[in-house]
């Protein structure tokens, strides 16, 4: 079995740049990906992003998430490439100059099929992807598509559907290849033991004391989510990659005429120690992301192996890590307080840290 551990790698690159050499960093390894061999790490195949493996999608989404959108955009064009950040990002527009209720119920009954609507609250009029995770929404096309290696998945609101063997007929057509061993459907992403699971929404740390998910203070309100998202993917022959990636997301909402609303803010946070397994690390003094919408992830560890199996056979997901955070954490608009949260599972955390800084994604 061969591991592999990718610590957010190139967001510590683009760290020590200064913004000038950024830019020269960015626009090589755009020119790398577009003008490469003939297959290159990354590529576009029948409209979606295909990459060579798990570790080329988190290299190429922690550049892209440095990105602002106008280099996002030139990055799709070079591509040649529709991306779900792109058609997101033009709805979201939109969404922005909304002035009333009926104006947004308007809204919502015009885009239901290409975002996700939060129908169980009626004042949370906030936006999302159309995707049942987020976590690889960076390198989606706008049908929540991408390959790595032979396997191709698709993300829609209810599942993710993984072709290992990559065979876009049976993606066509799963109600003929639903018992295939190389066709996977996984329905429920957010409850333990699937592919993406909420560790901790930090309701025990409310600032109110309420046990709310939601920080609310003012007009402005904020959700804290720690997750693991799990992905296997068919490499070749009986060889599969199976990684896990945990990360912590903020949304930050404010409240206007007509309910609760998404828009473009700025997250911070300070003083963040965590430990995944046996190893623990701090992000330094803290760090501020860049405007932002819908939310920020920042990913702490991302790691994997290379396993062999019997033929006609699926490998079981990596097991959970044990994982501890801690940080203060705020967000432009909220009241300028850098309050803690704390998800704690080991006695005496955070003790004895490696230093080792990282950038919001």
């Amino acid at each position: 079995m061969k591991k592999f551990y990718l610590l957010a790698m190139l967001a510590i690159v683009v760290t020590i740049f200064s913004a000038c050499q950024k830019d020269e960093l960015i626009d090589e390894q755009l020119q790398s990906v577009a003008l490469g061999e003939e297959k290159p790490d990354v590529y576009v195949e029948n409209g979606y992003l295909a990459f060579k493996n798990l570790n080329t999608v988190d290299s190429v989404m922690t550049v892209l998430n440095a990105m602002t959108r106008d280099e996002r955009e030139a990055w799709d064009a070079r591509m040649g490439f529709k991306s779900a950040y792109a058609d997101f990002e033009r709805l979201f527009d939109e969404y922005e100059k909304l002035g009333s209720q009926e104006e947004f119920l308007a809204f919502k009954k015009k885009y239901q099929n290409r975002l996700t609507f939060n129908d169980a609250d009626p004042t949370d009029n906030s936006i999302d992807y159309p995707f049942i995770s987020t976590a690889f929404t960076p390198v989606l096309n706008q049908d929540g598509m991408m390959k790595i290696g032979k396997s191709v998945y698709q993300y829609t609101k209810t599942n993710r559907i993984s072709v290992y063997d990559g065979d876009l007929n049976k993606l066509a057509n799963l109600d003929q290849y639903i018992n295939d061993d190389m066709v996977d459907i996984t329905t429920n992403l957010k409850s333990t033991g699937s592919q993406t699971t909420l560790l901790d929404d930090f309701g025990d740390n409310n600032p109110d004391r309420s046990g709310n998910r939601w920080w609310t203070k003012g007009k402005r309100r904020l959700l804290n989510e720690l997750k693991i998202e799990r992905i296997n993917t068919w490499h070749h022959d009986y060889v599969w990659y199976r990684q896990v990636k945990v990360y912590f997301e903020q949304r930050g909402q404010k409240k206007g005429t007509f309910g609760w609303n998404d828009y473009r803010t700025v997250y911070q946070f300070s003083e963040m120690y965590f430990r995944i397994g046996s190893e623990q690390s701090r992000y330094g003094s803290g760090d501020t992301s860049a405007e932002v919408r819908p939310s920020a992830k920042v990913t702490l560890v991302s790691y994997g192996d290379e396993v062999t199996v019997a033929p006609n056979t699926t490998p079981p997901y990596l097991s959970l890590p044990t994982v501890s955070m801690k940080c203060n954490t705020t967000f432009r608009g909220f009241d300028g307080v850098m309050d803690p949260l704390d998800h704690n599972v080991y006695s005496g955390f955070p003790g004895t840290t490696v230093w080792t800084n990282y950038d919001y994604d």
